[in-house]
């Protein structure tokens, strides 16, 4: 995962100087291409490993999982609701 993890900064360092350089469509293209197959293998990896985790816990070990996840997830998204203000269509933000 380290691996990956460190071809993803890299790439995405090297979309946005490719965006800022004013590279063309197709270049971007590929690039953001490039971080979507990284970001899958990250995935896949992450649910193997999960996986791998979940076969190992008793029933009330995966009760306290699924508990403890859900209210993250929870907690995560009310966070997200309050602090992020709506933005106007049309509006350039800060205005």
């Amino acid at each position: 995962a380290a691996s990956i993890a460190t071809e993803l900064e890299a790439g995405k360092g090297a979309l946005f100087e490719a965006v800022k350089s004013g590279k063309g469509d197709d270049q971007i293209k590929n690039l953001a291409d490039q971080e979507g197959s990284l970001t899958s293998r990250m995935l896949a990896l992450q649910a193997q490993t999960f996986s791998k985790l979940w076969a190992l816990l008793n029933n009330d070990q995966k009760s306290k999982v699924d508990a403890s996840m859900y209210g993250y997830i929870e907690g995560f998204l009310s966070n997200a609701r309050e602090t992020v203000p709506p933005v106007s269509v049309g509006e350039p933000p800060g205005r």
